[in-house]
Order: C-alpha cells, then structure tokens, then sequence
C-alpha cells in the first residue's frame, strides 16, 4: 500500500520552500524591533537604497517563531505625493497684436480661479525677454504684476536652455495680459495658465560626500556625490554674495561611466533647467530620481562667478507600513535580490483600514547574507582509495574464480 500524501501538506512544503528560496536569495537582511501592535510603520534608511531594487520589488519582511518556522509579513510602501501640486486653469487666448510698444496677449480666465504660474512655449529660439505682465478685471483698468519679467532661451552646441515659467504671487484677475518688446515677431506656441501650491512634507535631507566647483570662462560646474545613492526630488542652492544675480542653471544627473586608460569618464544627462536668482529662494523641484551623482552648471556670461555657501539635496522619506499578525516572532527585512518581482498582499485593496497613528519600528545595522558555496563535485576516481579498493575487490574475485575453477577440474 502506498503512503499517501495530503494535499494541504504539499502546498505547505511548497510554499515554505518557495519562501526559503526567497530568503536565500536576498543578499542582506536587518532585523526589526519587537511588534507590539498588528500594524507598525518601517522607515527606510538612507543607506538601503544602495542596496535595494529602485521599484522596491525585492523587500521582503519574514517573521521566525520560536520553533524557527517562517511567514512573510504583509506590508505596502508609503510613497508620499509630491512636495507641490499642480493644478491648471482654463482660459481663453482673446487678444493678440501689436504695435510700436510690443507685442500682447490677453488672457480670459473664470471668475474666482486663482493662479501663480503662467507657463509660455515659444517657436523661437535663443532669445533674451523682459515681460510685462498685468491684471485686470474689466480690461479697462490694469494692474502691474511684473515689471520685467526675464525669459530666456539658449540654443547651441553646448546648451540646450529653456526658461518661460513666469511665476508671481497669488492672483485673482479676470484678464491677464503679458507684453514683449523685441525686435524679433515673438511666436507664441502655448501657454498654460496654473495653480502651485507647496506643501509642508517632511523630507529627509541626503548626506552629501564630496562637492567640487570649478569655474570656467563663462560657467560654473559643481559636482555633487552622495554618501548613499537615494530617490531625491529637491535642489537648494545658498549663494554668499549680495549682489543681485540671474543666472541660467542645468542640474544633470550620472547617466552612465566608462574607465578608459586616461581614468574614468562620466556621462551626464539633463534632470531640469531653470534660473538662479537674488530676488527668491533658489529651491528646484523635479520628481524623484535615485542617484549618488549630480553636476549643476551655472551660467554666468561676462558676469563673475557666483561663490555658492551650500548645496542641499532632499528625498521623500520612504515607509513600510506593514501588519504583524504573530507578535512573539523574529522579525527580519530582507533586500538585495535583483532578480525579485514585487509581492501581491491583500491589504493593498483595504488601505482606508489601516490606522494612520502607527508606531515605528527601527532597524538594526544591515547584516551581510553569506550563502554556502556548492560543493564541488569530485569525480569517483580521483580518490586514490578508490583505486585500491577496487584493485583489491578484483583481485579477490580473480582468485575466487581461480580455486573455483580448480575445484571443478
């Protein structure tokens, strides 16, 4: 009669030995402060993000009980929203014309809509503007909002620069008119009328390891490494000189190195452009992009160079929230499996359910996963007791045919 096998059984070995093939798969874990309550809060450190996938795919929290059983806490990650939201405005392109004093363009917006932000696009290319821009509510009587308003954009073999964003502080008008004087027929492509709003978000400020700045002849080039690689979406400049300035800026992010013979050579690419300038805080938002590396260039023309006091680089910070259903286990999260897909919990479809004043639990210091190396396979007969054995088994059997064969005679 042959054992049987219970089917319950089967899908339990099966999922703990997918489990274990997890856990040994990952490269480092740290263990989790004791739970006290069912849903708890992880805050990811800094130092992770080296470590782990940049989609989170290889996190994994794993619970061991006191007979050193597994199971696999449920968890999501608290991405926050953006530090800022945008939201645009209709309108209506009502006038555009001209005459000896410039060219205008009037905007019509609903009554009550309150903007910060006029975003222009421009078929035109290396241009140096001055806007006025202006308010009204009847079309008669007009308000200054800006006096000159610098747009710029510089197109060469070098730099590839936009800046048409005219920002200005909250405004409620039925009617918006912006005037250019040039000598060049401006060709107004777009424009996007909108409300900016910035929120209070806590951030974790990056640790920076090393910045150099080197002026050249008409630019300033700072380099920026991190001490760990993190998702930041935040740029702060601090400039110690009082003198008003405005100044193109490039932020580029590493893209990719080479080492050649002549030592290494890093490749950047564009994260976003803007303008430095004494007249606000030099603060620039840009959505979340994990790295260790940046270059900002600052473009000064015929003007010195600006000396820059400090740079601030800023991320979200990054949270497990996750449910602990054994309070008496060992709980580990492990991380730094490339080859990992993302887990599929239940408790992404009941986020209203999960309480919102949760308690954090700390982690320890990343521990290195030493995986057991195969052994090598050696072959039978490298073994010279091998040899001898069976030398000495055909020897036995030769002389037992021997006699034998004697005796029949």
């Amino acid at each position: 009669m042959k054992p049987k096998v219970s089917l319950t059984f089967l899908i339990f070995l099966l999922c703990f030995s997918g489990l274990y093939a997890q856990i040994e798969n990952h490269n480092y874990k740290r263990k989790l402060s004791p739970p006290s309550n069912l849903w708890h809060e992880v805050v990811l450190p800094e130092a992770i993000f080296s470590s782990i996938n940049t989609n989170f795919s290889d996190l994994r929290i794993i619970g061991f009980n006191t007979t050193n059983d597994t199971s696999e806490v449920p968890f999501i990650v608290s991405i926050p929203s953006n530090e800022y939201t945008y939201k645009e405005i209709s309108f209506k392109l009502i006038n555009a014309s001209n005459n000896q004093n410039g060219y205008f363009w009037t905007f019509e917006t609903p009554i009550d809509k309150i903007i910060n932000e006029i975003n222009l696009s421009f078929e035109n290319k290396n241009f140096d503007w001055n806007i006025h821009l202006e308010g009204s509510n009847n079309q008669n009587e007009w308000f200054t909002i800006h006096k000159k308003y610098r747009v710029l954009s510089i197109h060469n073999n070098e730099i590839d620069f936009n800046y048409t964003n005219i920002k200005f502080p909250k405004s409620n008008y039925n009617y918006y008119r912006i005037s250019i004087k040039s000598n060049e027929v401006p060709v107004l492509k777009k424009a996007t009328l909108s409300l900016q709003t910035i929120e209070k978000i806590a951030l974790h400020r990056c640790a920076i390891k090393k910045m150099a700045q080197k002026n050249n002849n008409t630019t300033t080039e700072i380099d920026i490494e991190l001490h760990n690689k993190y998702p930041i979406n935040k740029l702060s400049l601090t400039v110690a000189d009082t003198l008003d300035y405005y100044r193109p800026i490039i932020i580029k992010q590493l893209k990719d190195s080479v080492q050649t013979e002549k030592g290494w050579i890093y490749n950047y690419i564009t994260l976003t452009s803007s303008i430095m300038s004494s007249t606000e805080a030099n603060e620039f938002h840009f959505n979340p992009i994990s790295l260790n590396k940046l270059k900002i260039i600052i473009y000064n023309n015929n003007n010195a160079p600006l000396t820059i006091d400090t740079v601030t680089t800023k991320g979200f910070v990054y949270k497990l929230i996750a449910r602990f259903s054994d309070l008496s286990s060992d709980y580990f999260l492990y991380y730094g499996n490339t080859s990992s897909s993302a887990p599929s919990y239940d408790i992404v479809n009941f986020k209203d359910k999960i309480p919102t004043d949760l308690t954090e639990l700390k982690l320890s210091e990343e521990e290195k996963i030493i995986h057991e190396k195969e052994q090598v396979k050696q072959p039978i007969f490298s073994n010279d007791g091998w040899l001898w054995g069976i030398l000495i088994l055909l020897i036995l059997f030769l002389s037992w045919a021997s006699l034998k064969m004697l005796k029949s005679k």
